[in-house]
């Protein structure tokens, strides 16, 4: 099992613009323009899936 939980409210404050995942398939984008999004990006059926679940 990946390893989980390895963002905290510290580290997304102070990280720049990318992708970066927390594990169990749960990522959090921070964008250009200052705006964030957590999705969780799953395979199905051999197919990568992204499901956009709020703003960071």
């Amino acid at each position: 099992m990946p390893q989980m939980n390895k963002l905290t409210a510290v580290k997304i404050r102070s990280v720049g613009p990318g992708k970066y995942s927390d594990g169990g398939g749960l990522w959090f984008h921070k964008r250009e323009d200052g705006g964030s999004q957590w999705f969780l990006r799953i395979t199905i059926h051999g197919r990568r899936r992204e499901m956009g679940l709020g703003s960071g």
